[in-house]
């Protein structure tokens, strides 16, 4: 976007548009569950069920690990690995806040956390984090031992999904 004032000089006015396709590599997730046709027909519980209940856990963990730190090569790129050599999603913009020191989290670097990313990104933001991070997170508090990011306005119970700081979580 440029401002120009009525008459616009040569290069303000210039466009050259151009169009193209953008290449989105597939990958196919395949799993192998060797049972056989006497187990399924004579177990005494539902084994059909119990196997899509593992099957279907297992592809979640992979996908997960996958999206968040794959490496490319048939898989996803994942959005924590990368380099420029292979133009996928780079360390490096991955956005980070210091809140103290590297070995430990603060509640003023959470909060700064999303103050640190475009508007865009944030107003629809949620938080990503692994279970080590999460139980840190809950047990941040003040000075006076109160936990900081606690259950606020008893938003569990009214039936809220749970947040932090104004935001939706996801454990990864």
């Amino acid at each position: 976007v440029v401002w120009t004032d009525e008459s616009p000089t040569g290069s303000d006015s210039e466009t050259n548009a151009t169009f193209g396709q953008i290449r989105i590599p597939v990958h196919v997730q395949m799993a192998n569950i060797p049972v056989s046709k006497n187990l399924l027909e004579d177990s005494a519980v539902n084994l059909p069920q119990h196997i899509e209940d593992l099957g279907t856990n297992a592809v979640a963990i992979a996908e997960d690990t996958a999206f968040l730190i794959g490496f490319g090569n048939g898989r996803p790129q994942g959005i924590l690995n990368g380099t420029a050599a292979n133009s996928g999603p780079h360390d490096s913009d991955v956005q980070t806040v210091v809140s103290g020191t590297a070995a430990s989290l603060t509640a003023a670097g959470l909060v700064a956390v999303p103050y640190a990313i475009g508007y865009q990104y944030r107003q629809n933001g949620t938080w990503v984090f692994n279970k080590a991070t999460a139980k840190v997170i809950s047990q941040l508090a003040d000075t006076n031992g109160n936990l900081q990011f606690r259950d606020r306005n008893n938003q569990l119970a009214s039936g809220q999904p749970r947040n932090l700081d104004g935001y939706p979580f996801k454990e990864s």
